[in-house]
């Protein structure tokens, strides 16, 4: 609690600053030395050489400005810096000696979405063979497309499916840092950011899928959600039958339908986020913590000298598991994390928390009435889903919180083919963990040679 204190400062120092990260940042009259000294006082021994160390850092960002402060660090720790910070997702792929295609699907309302396509280690040719599994993995909110290559190979769900023998492909939702464009909007016009997770459901879903499917002639894929990621899939293929046909199985992890019970920070701000979206709009605010140069120096500097900092922010927000957390590999982590989305998705999900309900986006009582017929927004049923499922969920998880995966379990009971909580697990630990390659991914790829392993006795008896 007292390095988020401090962190909160820091980020204030910042803020008040303007964001200016080649200059000294001007401090607002507050005592900085004052309040680390009480903090200092009052800390364990265990917690002392971490406050001192972040207290340094603050001090050389004051004196020198953080560019300035990176290029010392670079200087006297030249290996330091993990190399994974300053890659893009294609660079993380292909520096660990894989194949990497980027592809575009274009969607029905002119989004152009990014699609990383892997192939095994050490491959040079015919590895995209058309006879292949082919699996799609999505990420989740605020997240990329790099968070299922982040970690090393033996321990990145992308990777270890490719090394299983099948056709990996990981998209990115509109908006984030992958897919920033729209064949007719620009991204800095307010309707470009029109779109929550309703529209990622409704067009980007069946875009990919559609486009996946065009590319390697299969009839279905197997697909794998995490977070968000689930969200999208239980809506979308419930309320879209032809496109839950094309899906073999899905694998939801971190699974998300109501979000009603969620816990930490972040509750505590819903009860204002129709006032906190409102001002927002009106002073022109809608795209949401996108990747910034500012914020990669910031996740590179504090989160490689002071990870518990980093750690303290994943588990305000995701949920509480110091064992399952890479500390070591923080710095990267925050680098690609968060990927930005929009505003109006961030008030999708605020009604979600204060719904309890899966229910589309709230315009409002008059133009609801114009979008849906109805002055009230419209509830998905997911009762509907056709598609099997297999859970994958955590007793830790702050955002998919067990009461709601208890929710969701009684809503599509006739559709879950496999399920799993993971008693310690918190939300992130199903992408970023150090233990969910053995205790997630490895059931994953098993289920994949299962599956293809019955359509191939389908086929010998027919």
């Amino acid at each position: 609690m007292r390095l988020l204190q401090i962190l909160c400062l820091a980020i204030l120092t910042f803020i008040c600053s303007g964001y200016d990260w080649e200059t000294p940042p001007k401090i607002p009259n507050f005592e900085f030395n004052k309040v680390f000294e009480a903090l200092l006082e009052s800390s364990s021994e265990e917690e002392l050489e971490s406050l001192i160390n972040l207290k340094k850092i603050f001090e050389n960002i004051t004196r020198h400005g953080l560019l300035e402060y990176e290029k010392m660090l670079e200087k006297d720790r030249p290996l330091s810096r993990d190399d994974d910070t300053k890659r893009n997702v294609s660079q993380l792929i292909t520096s660990k000696n894989y194949s990497c295609q980027n592809h575009v699907a274009k969607t029905s309302d002119g989004y152009l979405l990014s699609i990383q396509r892997v192939g095994p280690q050490n491959s040079t040719t015919g590895w995209f063979d058309k006879t292949k599994p082919v699996v799609l993995l999505q990420h989740g909110f605020l997240d990329s497309s790099s968070t299922w290559v982040i970690n090393d190979a033996s321990n990145s769900l992308g990777f270890m499916l490719a090394d299983a023998g099948f056709d990996v492909w990981m998209s990115n939702s509109r908006g984030n840092t992958y897919s920033h464009s729209n064949v007719d909007i620009k991204d800095w016009r307010r309707k470009f950011w029109d779109f929550s997770w309703d529209e990622m459901a409704k067009h980007d879903l069946p875009a990919v899928v559609d486009y996946i499917l065009d590319q390697t002639n299969a009839s279905y894929i197997y697909y794998v959600g995490h977070s968000q990621g689930t969200l999208i899939g239980f809506t979308g293929f419930s309320a879209n039958k032809t496109l839950g046909s094309k899906i073999k199985k899905f694998f939801a992890l971190a699974p998300i339908a109501t979000a009603g019970h969620i816990k930490g920070p972040i509750r505590l701000a819903v009860p204002f986020h129709d006032i906190a979206y409102d001002f927002l709009n009106v002073i022109g605010y809608e795209e949401v913590l996108p990747s910034s140069f500012g914020e990669e120096l910031l996740a590179r500097t504090v989160c490689g000298i002071v990870p518990i900092v980093c750690e303290l922010i994943t588990f305000s927000i995701a949920g509480i598991d110091f064992l399952g957390f890479d500390k070591k590999r923080s710095d990267v982590y925050y680098t690609h994390f968060p990927a930005g989305t929009s505003l109006r998705d961030v008030n999708h999900w605020a009604q979600l928390i204060q719904s309890g309900e899966t229910q589309m986006y709230d315009y409002g009582w008059f133009d609801n009435k114009r979008h849906y017929n109805s002055h009230q927004a419209p509830i998905y049923n997911i009762t509907d889903l056709e598609v099997p499922v297999a859970l994958f969920s955590g007793g830790r998880d702050w955002l998919a919180d067990p009461k709601d995966v208890d929710v969701l379990r009684e809503t599509i009971n006739h559709t879950i083919v496999y399920d799993k909580t993971l008693d310690r697990y918190d939300h992130l630990d199903f992408v970023w963990g150090k233990y969910a390659h053995f205790e997630i991914y490895e059931e994953i790829i098993l289920q994949i040679k299962e599956g293809e392993l019955g359509e191939e006795d389908t086929k010998e008896e027919s």
